[in-house]
């Protein structure tokens, strides 16, 4: 029996993201991909806290 994984991953926008699935699958690194667009991060950079709309991917492997 193969272990599975689960990697979360976010990208900065729709195209990265479509581009990043695709590649995955194509490459048979994925067995599926869940894309959860409207994913707001909030982090801090440079002493300043920031926010960045994303897309967040769910890969399963």
């Amino acid at each position: 029996m193969t272990d599975a994984i689960l990697v979360l991953c976010t990208c900065p926008d729709e195209a990265s993201a479509d581009l990043l699935c695709e590649q995955l699958l194509n490459q048979r690194l994925a067995a599926c991909i869940n894309q959860l667009p409207g994913l707001t991060s909030v982090y801090r950079w440079q002493g300043k806290i920031e926010r960045a709309r994303e897309i967040q991917l769910i890969i399963k492997s």
